[in-house]
């Protein structure tokens, strides 16, 4: 016993291990996403786990003898577990330093994430050890390096951004998915991992045993066949999704003279006819604005909503391209946000580098910035405007900065898409299309410039101080004044107890809900999980309990994007207590701190109706036709052209008749100033969208007449160029492509 506990401590090099194990962890404390038991620090650890322990058997198997005992066998699983409990009691001590999320929770990830690392690790390593018998550490890191780049085989050839993968059991992608949480199909697929890696451990025991040849061979060959298999059925299984698979949902197939459109059957003929359109308008402004078109068709895949984007590729919360594929993928809900920024990615292709054919080292700072130049709209507002906005209203940043490494992704996503995007629209407007393309295959802003990233940073934000945009810090917390991924509370765990939450709630099983609610309420200040608690007791018929909640919170939403949400929530809350004069506040204080188009008009229709408080009182308590029935009253003898916004969405909401709607516009349209000019472009972009080309030209024209506003004027421009565009191309292009035209 002395003997081979001087083996499992020294020649195994058991305590090398270990110390990199604790240090790994200790690193982990140092980060906010992974200092708390959960999904990152379960991941991680499974991934350095594997390896670590990996190790550690090929020096175990090395100092034995032909023979594996089960006294062996049993000090090899003792070994194991410790390399499992070392991260834990690591992550308990942390508890007592820091807020603690939910202990379940966090097991139930470690249980299925990182335990089954050890039977992985300890598979790998035996392979390479019977395998070879020299350089055994060498094959192992080869076997863990092609387990390592599965994925990223499935991600560059297949459409999903997510993987499930031995190493780290499940990744949902680059694009932050906080719900994520434990699935009966992860589990599944851990059982199915324990199963195969169980059955390499038991042949490689009877390889080391046994030394002929023969089963040595046929163990092997079974092995492989094995692993072939799964990775072949693994579309079929739901580990991994093939075109066939999104095809089969995505069942219409719509081609025209540069796209291949993939829609879902059934989708709206109006929608699916506009898409279409602006599929092809949009290619034609790009192919103006690179100087160049892509070499291929671009593949576009039109997703029904979110949730069937999410469960096919594994994101919800944004739409993606991949430009090496040519491929762009789209949520009916989001298109005319995201659909010009997302086939841009493909035109940038033709002049970005590597397999990916992305900006060199894979820079989020210049792909992100080109796509956003080349959709320069946000919200209605102008990129240029926007960045202004913020670095004239606290939201500054050091532009040499957030192209090193991934502080991209350590600034709030509007914020950094924002500077990068009028960064880059900058450098187009100044030194040209060219000079860019090259830059973003190779970046040295000297060689290409002539002048270091320092130099362009200043004069960029020289440009930018030529905006007068101050005292608008209203606006710009509401854009930009959010939490990174990486200063929240137990982002998971709160997201997934609030899509329970909400769940329940639309369910009409409120007192679930509330539980959910209370409970996050007492560990984070979300927004959600308030107003969420609040709207329980709205449900309940305790308007006064939620007032004084939100009330009681609204100082943690000072300085947020969050902030007038709140406001406008409170409000209405004071409506359903009869509070009339305390409401009118809050939606006046809205209005003082203009945060946006949107909020300024649901803020002003209640301003409105507050001179009638029984019809506020009915406009707050009513249902959406009650709401739309009142708004369109407001609008019968004169426009209240503040309310626009609110009608069209209402309408929509509600489905209306296309005819039934442009009932309530029989009177002369005026453009005198920036809010009805807006109020004639979103109606205007609602003609475009029920494919009456005329009349959304002809509104379009009218919203022109404001042009007090230089950057809001760039925005009605390239409106009018869509609509013009859509006047004189679209019916034809329907004919074309659909053989039926209107």
């Amino acid at each position: 016993m002395p003997a081979l506990r001087k083996l499992i401590l020294w020649n195994s090099f058991i305590i090398l291990y270990l110390l990199l194990l604790t240090g790994f962890n200790l690193l982990l404390l140092s980060f906010p996403l992974t200092s708390v038991l959960g999904y990152e620090f379960s991941a991680l650890n499974s991934l350095a786990i594997v390896i670590l322990f990996g190790l550690f058997t090929i020096g175990f198997y090395a100092q034995i003898d032909n023979s594996i005992t089960a006294r062996k066998i049993k000090v090899w699983i003792l070994s194991a577990v410790v390399f499992l409990i070392i991260p834990l009691l690591i992550s308990f001590i942390n508890l007592f330093y820091s807020k603690p999320c939910s202990l379940s929770d966090g097991l139930t990830f470690y249980a299925v994430l990182t335990l089954p690392s050890v039977i992985i690790g300890g598979a790998i390593g035996m392979a390479a050890f019977v395998l070879l018998k020299r350089f055994r550490r060498i094959l192992f890191f080869i076997i863990y390096l092609i387990i390592a780049l599965i994925p990223v085989a499935e991600i560059y050839f297949l459409p999903q951004i997510y993987f499930f993968n031995p190493l780290v059991g499940y990744f949902p992608g680059n694009i932050y998915d906080e719900g994520l949480s434990v699935s009966l199909h992860l589990v599944f697929y851990r059982l199915l991992n324990i199963l195969y890696f169980t059955m390499v451990i038991l042949i490689c025991i009877k390889i080391f045993e046994n030394k002929r040849t023969l089963i040595k061979s046929v163990s092997y060959i079974f092995i492989i066949i094995i692993a072939a298999l799964f990775i072949y059925l693994s579309p079929q299984l739901g580990f991994s999704t093939d075109r066939e698979r999104v095809l089969n949902e995505l069942a219409e197939t719509i081609e025209t003279d540069n796209f291949i459109i993939h829609i879902t059957t059934g989708t709206d003929e109006n929608l699916k006819k506009i898409i279409v359109l602006d599929h092809e308008y949009y290619f034609i402004q790009l192919a103006e604005f690179f100087n160049e078109k892509p070499a291929k068709k671009i593949e576009s895949f039109i997703f029904a909503d979110s949730s069937q984007k999410k469960r096919l590729l594994g994101v919800s919360a944004a739409d993606v391209a991949k430009p090496w594929l040519y491929q762009v993928y789209i949520s009916q809900d989001s298109y005319e946000r995201t659909l010009r920024h997302e086939i841009a990615h493909c035109f940038s292709a033709e002049f970005g580098s590597g397999l990916f054919k992305l900006a060199e080292n894979f820079n989020s700072f210049l792909i992100e910035g080109i796509a956003s130049a080349a959709d320069p709209v946000f919200d209605h507002n102008h990129v240029h405007f926007m960045a202004a906005l913020a670095y004239h209203n606290g939201y500054k940043v050091a532009l040499p900065d957030l192209f090193k490494g991934f502080n991209f992704f350590f600034q709030t996503s509007s914020l950094a898409y924002t500077y990068a995007g009028s960064f880059v629209s900058f450098l187009l407007q100044r030194y040209g299309i060219e000079k860019f393309k090259t830059l973003y295959s190779n970046i040295n802003f000297q060689k290409v410039y002539q002048k270091s990233i320092e130099q362009l940073s200043n004069e960029y934000f020289e440009y930018l101080n030529g905006f007068d945009l101050k005292d608008l810090k209203g606006k710009a917390d509401f854009y930009f004044g959010r939490k990174t991924i990486f200063s929240k509370v137990c982002p998971r765990y709160v997201a997934h107890r609030l899509e329970k939450a909400f769940s329940h709630f639309h369910a009409g099983e409120i007192d679930k809900a509330e539980k959910f609610f209370s409970g996050l309420v007492q560990l984070t200040d979300n927004y959600y999980a308030i107003t969420g608690l609040s709207d329980c007791y709205v449900m309940k018929d305790k308007p006064d309990e939620a007032a004084a909640l939100l009330s009681s919170k609204l100082h943690a939403f000072e300085g947020t994007s969050f902030y007038a949400n709140a406001l406008l929530k409170l409000g209405d809350y004071h409506i359903r207590n009869r509070n009339f004069s305390e409401a009118v506040k809050f939606y006046n204080e809205i209005i003082n701190l203009n945060p946006s188009r949107h909020l300024n008009s649901l803020s002003k229709i209640r301003l409105f109706l507050a001179e009638s408080p029984q019809l506020l009182s009915d406009y707050i308590h009513g249902s959406s036709y009650d709401r739309y029935s009142i708004v369109k009253e407001i609008n019968k003898e004169e426009y209240a052209y503040f309310s626009f916004p609110v009608l069209i969405e209402l309408s929509g909401a509600l489905e209306e008749d296309y005819n039934s709607f442009i009932r309530n516009f029989d009177k002369t349209l005026l453009v005198m100033d920036e809010e009805s000019s807006f109020a004639v472009y979103k109606l205007s972009d609602y003609f475009a969208a029920n494919l009456d080309f005329t009349r959304a030209r002809k509104m379009a024209a009218l919203a022109l007449r404001f042009n007090e506003n230089e950057e809001f004027s760039k925005i009605l421009h390239e409106h009018f160029n869509r609509t013009n565009w859509l006047f004189r191309n679209g019916n034809a292009y329907l004919e074309k492509f659909f053989n039926n035209g209107l």
